[in-house]
This record gives structure tokens, C-alpha cells and sequence, in this order.
């Protein structure tokens, strides 16, 4: 997987800010289905569906969730966690 320079600054951004998926991929890195697989699965951010078709994050939750990715050392990966 190769990351691409996210587009958004953390911080000069308004953490209320909705986030449209591509958006949320641009920072991350994922593919949106990798997205819509981490929503079904629940190991995502928080998502918020305004339509059926209109997923939204918000910067503050995307942010949270990936300060809570944060590991120093591979002993830290609860065992089966991080292998999906």
C-alpha cells in the first residue's frame, strides 16, 4: 500500500469538520472499499450516514481514531487485532 500526502492539515482544520469518504481515503491511504469493509466491520471511525448513498466522517473522530492507532512496538498489537 503505498500512502498519499494528505491533503487535509490537523492543524488548521475545525475537528466538527464532515469529511467525504474520498477525502478520508486521501488522508489514510485505504482504498473505499477498504473503507466501506472497515465500516461494515466496525474497526473504523466513526461514519456518519446522512443518505443512503452519503457517508460522511468528521476530521475530529478520523483524527482520534488515528492517534488510537499509535504503537511503539509490534508487542503492543493485541494478539489477533491487527491481523485481518
Amino acid at each position: 500500500m503505498t500512502l498519499l500526502e494528505p491533503t487535509i492539515n490537523f492543524g488548521n482544520d475545525d475537528g466538527d469538520r464532515l469529511i467525504s469518504v474520498k477525502e478520508f481515503c486521501a488522508i489514510t491511504g485505504f482504498s473505499e472499499n477498504r473503507a466501506a469493509q472497515m465500516r461494515k466491520h466496525g474497526d473504523g471511525p466513526i461514519y456518519r450516514r446522512l443518505a443512503p448513498r452519503h457517508i460522511v466522517y468528521r476530521l475530529g473522530d478520523v483524527r482520534d481514531w488515528i492517534d488510537a492507532c499509535a504503537h511503539t512496538s509490534t508487542s503492543e498489537y493485541e494478539k489477533g487485532k491487527d491481523e485481518k
